[in-house]
């Protein structure tokens, strides 16, 4: 497997599924940290099927990039993967992964990313009310980072885990959970501004 610097630098580039390096061949399954940072050449790419784990800051500041492809088997995107990447409006979530904190913060992205058993990200332009879907499980650290306009949200009983900091810099926030008090799994610093908080039943 293959997780040094990226040196390629172009506009369209497709990461082939293997390289050929001193004689052996090596599946391609990270991208590593830093692989692409600032390349402002780059406008699409498209990763290889095998890819697992996408570097902090991978991407970061990629500010053409209009279109990545995730592949089906992506389990890991790491801390600011697309951080900056302004022109960067849509992106597939297979089921399977999971992002760290400000991974798709600065993007084009305006509707919330999750797929069925985690939130993601909720873009700092969204206002007003939300609910998560019944059947999430997990809130990541940083998931509604920057959500100024957000003026409460609802968390079924289905979650099991909230991250650090999920709420973090959203000033006027009323939280109402579906538990009678706060799970085991929800990190100590998940509502580190001290947001209101509404337990309930349902």
């Amino acid at each position: 497997w293959v997780m040094g610097r990226g040196t390629a630098r172009g506009t369209n580039i497709i990461i082939p599924q293997m390289v050929h390096y001193n004689d052996e061949d090596y599946k391609v399954i990270q991208i590593n940290q830093y692989a692409f940072y600032k390349d402002i050449k780059l406008k699409s790419i498209i990763l290889p099927s095998e890819l697992h784990n996408i570097g902090p800051c991978a991407f970061d500041s990629c500010v053409n990039l209009t279109n990545c492809i995730l592949p089906d088997r992506i389990e890991y995107i790491n801390s600011y993967a697309f951080h900056n990447c302004s022109k960067l409006t849509t992106i597939n979530l297979p089921d399977s992964c999971v992002c760290n904190e400000g991974a798709f913060e600065g993007t084009g992205i305006t509707t919330p990313l999750f797929n069925k058993v985690a939130f993601l990200y909720m873009p700092p332009t969204f206002k007003g009310h939300y609910e998560i879907l019944e059947g999430i499980r997990y809130v990541l650290s940083g998931a509604f980072k920057n959500c100024v306009h957000l003026s409460s949200i609802k968390i079924p009983q289905s979650v099991i885990t909230i991250g650090d900091g999920a709420f973090k810099y959203c000033s006027v926030l009323t939280i109402h959970c579906e538990v009678t008090n706060k799970p085991n799994g929800w990190d100590d610093a998940w509502n580190i501004v001290t947001n209101t908080v509404a337990y309930t039943n349902h």
